[in-house]
């Protein structure tokens, strides 16, 4: 069921990220409202940030193959799809997901879209 987006954002963030919190207050709420309708997304939440990354874009893709390898990092992972927008809030659905498995989106994402992905060096 598609919920507002931001609110499980909120939820799954808890206390993170205890530095650069304009992240997810600032950035990760642009990026929401930027994105189109449709857009697949990972959503990293470190406690010192969160980053947001369109799996339809190859630049996106790589930056999360970095912090995915940074397996030593405590932090937290998502799978995320904007299904729509009403009243201003933009809605989807937003699920925890493991390190293997997002590797596994991203070469999904690169074979869908394009530019392969490759490993990057931790």
């Amino acid at each position: 069921m598609s919920q507002p987006l931001y609110s499980q954002m909120l939820k799954h963030a808890g206390r993170w990220p205890v530095d650069h919190r304009s992240d997810l207050e600032v950035h990760d709420r642009k990026a929401l409202r930027e994105a189109p309708v449709g857009t697949h997304f990972l959503w990293i939440v470190r406690e010192s940030g969160t980053d947001f990354y369109r799996l339809d874009q190859p630049l996106d893709r790589l930056a999360a193959a970095y912090w995915i390898n940074q397996r030593a990092l405590p932090m937290r992972l998502f799978m995320g799809r904007i299904t729509g927008r009403s009243t201003g809030l933009t809605t989807g659905v937003l699920v925890r997901i493991a390190p293997d498995d997002a590797s596994l989106l991203l070469k999904i994402a690169a074979m869908r879209f394009g530019t392969p992905i490759r490993r990057v060096a931790a």
